[in-house]
């Protein structure tokens, strides 16, 4: 109204503090209209009135504001808004660098050495880094979710061949009848569990919650795998935790899991997490040249069942 856009000026403290504008701030009233309330779908309706100095009404009404799905807006629009937030902080050739970096962002497989390369401050990859630790939920596998399974599964081991006790070749020749079986000992009551870490629709990590069936109290976290894309980003804690929470829930009293005896990134997470070595080793059976190492975290029956973010 008084700038003709919205810019991070508009909220500057003496623009907040401006007698014009706190005076035409009083002048402003906010109603629900329960026409626009009782719309459905993914409209998120506004509307402005504006009553002029002569009695004449003005209004105006949109069902999307810009950015939203309704609406998206364009790449011109979205570096406009980003000049706009930036420009007065970074000079020129680093903004332009750092924008060029984040429209190639889905094809960047380190996002950390990025931006270190553009020399942003360890802040600033820090909050990009928790923003996408914020989008990730962690969920539990759907009865449905047959494929997604599948592709999950074989994803997995395609990407981390020396991780698991089978590999991609053998298991893609399993017929749909194997997936279907699969599928259901992981959704229904009582059972096996399986977490996916997701974010949208992309799927970036997966883990089982599996019960021994040899003992009744104990259980063991299996298939842990997160995408390379996403990994030291908290989502492989997220899925640990997640099999833990599960189990506690189902009154087990320890978990059991195999880690590869050469990956100091999954034993360190492992150990934080309350896991310790119980001093049994073995080969790789899909690779006798690595071994593996089995780790196990104790709980009582008594320890209380925390709530557990899905985010």
């Amino acid at each position: 109204m008084f700038d003709g856009d919205t810019t991070n000026e508009s909220f500057a403290p003496h623009r907040i503090r401006d007698p014009q504008i706190l005076a035409f701030m009083r002048k402003i009233t906010v109603r629900e209209d329960p026409v626009l309330t009782a719309r459905t779908g993914a409209a998120v309706p506004s509307r402005i009135t504006a009553t002029l100095v002569d009695g004449q009404r003005v209004s105006r009404e949109v069902d999307y504001a810009p950015g939203f799905a309704g609406r998206p807006m364009s790449r011109t629009e979205v570096e406009r808004k980003f000049l706009g937030n930036v420009a007065r902080r970074w000079e020129q050739r680093r903004t332009e660098a750092i924008l060029e970096a984040l429209w190639n962002l889905e094809r960047t497989p380190e996002l950390a050495a990025l931006l270190a390369t553009l020399r942003v401050a360890k802040l600033v990859i820090a909050d990009i880094t928790q923003l996408r630790r914020r989008l990730v939920r962690i969920r539990r596998l759907e009865p449905h979710e047959i494929a997604l399974h599948r592709d999950v599964r074989l994803r997995a081991l395609r990407e981390a061949p020396d991780s698991f006790g089978e590999n991609a070749a053998e298991v893609e020749t399993r017929p749909s009848s194997y997936w279907e079986d699969l599928t259901r000992s992981v959704t229904e009551p009582g059972r096996h569990v399986m977490f996916l870490a997701c974010e949208g629709e992309a799927v970036h990590g997966s883990t089982y919650g599996l019960r021994d069936l040899q003992s009744g109290d104990s259980g063991r976290v299996g298939g842990t795998w997160v995408a390379p894309s996403h990994r030291r980003q908290g989502i492989g804690k997220g899925l640990l935790q997640a099999v833990v929470f599960w189990a506690k829930e189902q009154g087990l009293r320890r978990l059991r899991l195999w880690a590869p005896a050469a990956s100091s990134a999954a034993l360190s997470l492992y150990r934080q997490s309350g896991f310790a070595d119980t001093g049994h080793r073995r080969l790789l059976p899909t690779n006798a040249a690595l071994e593996i190492v089995e780790l196990e975290c104790s709980f009582s029956q008594s320890e209380p069942v925390k709530s557990r973010s899905q985010g």
